[in-house]
């Protein structure tokens, strides 16, 4: 018996290593050591229960232990007999699941496995049409499947008419679409779709149609649009005579509209009533019969803009007041962009212009959204106009001057969200004339004040919801009461939706102000850094002894200085300061280290500036040249005798004692010789001397080396008073004019210069002159504030007392 096993066994291999036997539907497999099989197939409907069976050929296989294992998970198995065991499985819920029969009798890991899918029967076909492409082109059925089944699906589409009944398979288990060639114009036919597979089967329901019904046309293109601000004029072409057009169009991105054109033969239609300056999106479709036939695919859609209109609507506005040092109003004037609908064309620019008492004063064109202007004093008004191609916008009007005297909103509050702000108030308390809306406006605080938005609320609105706040900004919000004469300001306020500690201290300056006052200037922290609504706080440190630091807190963070008042001399203080937020303060600053010194040094400086600026005054009190003149005179008594170069008494001189004796003798006369002495002075006979002046004629010795000869004679007659220095000379001589006066006795005619009023010529005229004239003549002259000639030098100087005994007088001129 074991032999007869063993020749089986044997030739089987022979035959076929392995044989597995696949019968579509089966539900066994046979393998080399074994079988499997499975109660409900191959295929199994998702949810079901099944039983799989292993049974194993190997001889000896009864003692060993069995296994069947579902996707490499062992399951619990029960003893069918001695070669066979089973397992349960229950409400597969898998697409694709895999069962294995294993033994440890066995040196290959398998001794034979099964696959088992999971699926659904197919659903019945629904939405079953056909379509014949364009008047002359092949005819396509579609319809739908319903839900996908998992497993291999086929679907037969069944065309019949009076004559013929034909079918085409669609494998597709998604979508069931069928393409077939023309059939005969004139029949009816029925069409159905049939789906099956291994866990049943499902058929749609029969459509019923002739050609004329199913034609679907080619869309038509449209090859031209011509408008204006408000019409489109389009033309178009197709393939097929088509009878019925369809057009639809909307400005971009907004709803349809929709026109149906019956006998669309002219192949032109007119759009009218469209918004000027608008991009339109136009598709258009046809239909061979307004009761036949199937609507063409769109086609490709066309953009098209009408062309510019004047604006509308007049320009959205609003501004901040400012005040000159002469209490003047500036106005910074903003306004918004106008709407595409509201423009109507594209803004070239926005016209300001002033009228002063109902007349045009000043046009400005400008590009920008915002314009400063400076109020007139005379009441007049503001026009803001938007500027296109086709003309300007209705005129926003502002009336000037603005009153800002009218009741304010009250109680302005805010409540931070989430990049956003909640702003709240309460209506004005006395309302002097009806109140006609609200305006909010809002501004990051740290920013240039160009950077504004508003938003204008109606009368009844007492709250708005500020939406798109960055994080850790602070702002500054403003409500405004707006009145048919004026508008009331409430305090802005401050506010962030989120805020965190700064990032960065101030840079920090110390200077002195005073003896007991010190000035801290800084630099403001950037905006990045300030994370929220800031303030600064300054700390003042005394290095003396261990103490709390002073604290100068909540300084705004628009000021960029602080004055730190009475503090202790002769003492180091140590300075720093920190930027906070709330209650959150930030990294401190450097520390700055400064003394405050004990002497009275600033005093010092403002008695020397007091005194410089007394000066400067008494300066200009005397700046007349009568002034001048006497105050020179007067400074000219304190400079030393060396200075002022006075000529020598003639008292000293004992030509002038024997001279003064002979009180009768009223000529004056001289040796017509020269003499070299005057020690040996004689008296020669008398003559009177007539003076006779020569212009270019030197009228000192030839021996004379100064160089400045006929432009010292010269200098001598414009001099404001004579200069001993020139009476000084070398060899002694004296110039003509000196002579001449000397022998005048008392006819010295009034025509004479004042200069030649000397002391030294005064000796010899006392006797000739009163003695009032002598006073008089004596002061004039003793005072004059530059006796000497500032521009030459004195070519002999004496030191000590001279005397005329030193002197010697050529008297040669006077013989010429």
């Amino acid at each position: 018996m074991s032999c007869i096993w063993y020749f089986i066994t044997a030739c089987w291999m022979a035959m076929n290593m392995i044989t597995l036997v696949k019968v579509k539907g089966a539900k066994v497999v046979v393998c080399e050591q074994g079988s499997i099989n499975s109660s409900q197939g191959t295929e199994v409907k998702m949810g079901s229960s099944l039983s799989v069976q292993c049974t194993f050929y190997e001889k000896g296989s009864e003692n060993c232990r069995k296994t069947i294992l579902q996707d490499h998970i062992e399951l619990p198995t029960k003893r069918r007999n001695q070669t066979a065991v089973y397992s349960e499985i229950k409400e597969l819920r898998v697409n694709k699941t895999t069962f294995v029969c294993k033994t440890n009798c066995n040196t290959k890991p398998i001794t034979c496995g099964i696959d088992i899918k999971v699926g659904y029967p197919p659903e019945e076909p629904t939405h079953l049409s056909c379509i014949q492409k364009g008047e002359f082109g092949n005819i396509t059925c579609t319809w739908q499947t319903g839900r996908h089944p998992l497993i291999k699906t086929t679907s037969l589409l069944w065309v019949k008419n009076k004559t013929h009944k034909l079918s085409f398979i669609n494998t597709n288990p998604s979508f069931g679409d069928v393409t077939f060639s023309l059939l005969d114009e004139e029949s009816q036919y029925s069409v159905w779709v049939i789906a099956s597979n291994t866990l049943g089967n499902a058929s749609s329901q029969i459509l019923n149609f002739s050609l004329q019904d199913i034609v679907k046309p080619y869309p038509p293109r449209i090859t031209f649009i011509n408008n204006s601000f408000s019409n489109m004029i389009i033309y178009w072409e197709e393939k097929q005579n088509t009878t019925v057009l369809e057009i639809r169009y909307r400005p971009l991105n907004q709803n349809w509209s929709v026109h149906l054109i019956n006998d669309s033969f002219e192949r032109m239609y007119i759009l009218t009533d469209l918004q000027p300056f608008t991009n339109y999106e136009i598709q258009m479709r046809t239909k061979m019969s307004i009761m036949k036939g199937v609507w063409s695919d769109w086609s490709k859609p066309i953009l098209n803009r009408t062309e510019e209109a004047a604006p509308v609507a007049k320009l959205d506005y609003w501004f901040l007041l400012e005040y000159t040092d002469s209490s003047d109003q500036s106005l910074i004037i903003f306004w918004k962009n106008l709407s595409e609908t509201e423009s109507r064309g594209f803004i070239l620019y926005y016209e300001v212009e002033l009228q002063i008492q109902s007349k045009t004063d000043d046009v400005k064109n400008v590009t920008k959204n915002n314009y400063k202007i400076n109020i007139p004093k005379p009441s007049g008004s503001i026009l803001l106009s938007a500027i296109n191609s086709k003309g300007k916008s209705p005129a926003a009007i502002i009336s000037l001057p603005i009153n800002t005297g009218f009741p304010p909103p009250q109680t302005v509050t805010c409540k931070p969200n989430i990049n956003s702000i909640s702003v709240f108030w309460n209506p004005p308390e006395k309302e002097m004339t009806p109140l006609q809306s609200y305006v909010v406006s809002w501004t990051p605080h740290s920013r240039k004040k160009r950077d504004l938005n508003w938003i204008r609320l109606a009368k009844d609105k007492l709250s708005l919801n500020i939406s798109e706040i960055h994080p850790n900004v602070c702002y500054k919000i403003t409500v405004f009461a707006l009145y048919d004469q004026g508008i009331g300001i409430a305090g802005f306020i401050q506010a962030i939706s989120t805020q965190s500690v700064p990032t960065a201290a101030p840079k920090i300056e110390v200077k002195h102000f005073n003896r007991t006052s010190i000035i801290v200037i800084w630099k403001a922290i950037l905006v990045e850094h300030q994370k929220g609504c800031v303030s600064y706080n300054v700390y003042v440190d005394r290095l003396d002894k261990v103490s709390q630091p002073l604290k100068y807190g909540s300084i705004n963070c628009s000021k960029n200085e602080f004055i730190v008042k009475d503090l202790e001399q002769g003492l180091h203080y140590q300075v720093w300061m920190t930027a906070s937020m709330g209650t959150a303060e930030g990294q401190r600053s450097e520390k700055k280290t400064i003394f405050l010194n004990k002497e009275e040094k600033y005093d010092q400086l403002i008695m020397q500036a007091s005194g410089i600026v007394i000066v400067c005054l008494l300066l200009c009190v005397c700046s007349t040249i009568l002034d001048r003149q006497r105050i020179m005179r007067w400074c000219s008594v304190l400079l030393p005798q060396w200075f002022t170069y006075h000529v020598p008494d003639p008292a000293n001189c004992k030509w002038a004692q024997e001279f003064s004796s002979n009180k009768d003798q009223k000529k004056f006369v001289h040796s017509p010789q020269k003499n070299d002495s005057l020690s040996s002075w004689e008296e020669p006979e008398t003559f009177e001397i007539e003076e006779v002046l020569e212009n270019n004629e030197s009228m000192w010795d030839s021996t004379h080396e100064n160089t400045a000869n006929d432009e010292g004679n010269a200098r001598l007659d414009l001099l404001p008073t004579c200069r001993p220095e020139d009476l000084i000379i070398y060899k002694h001589q004296l110039p003509s004019p000196y002579i001449r006066n000397m022998s005048q006795e008392t006819e010295i005619s009034s025509d004479a210069p004042e200069f030649c009023d000397v002391d030294y010529i005064s000796s010899n005229l006392l006797h000739m002159e009163s003695s009032q004239e002598e006073s008089s003549g004596f002061m004039e002259d003793s005072f004059s504030p530059f006796p000497c000639s500032p521009f030459s030098e004195p070519l002999i100087l004496f030191g000590g007392k001279l005397t005329l005994d030193a002197v010697k007088i050529d008297c040669n001129s006077f013989l010429d």
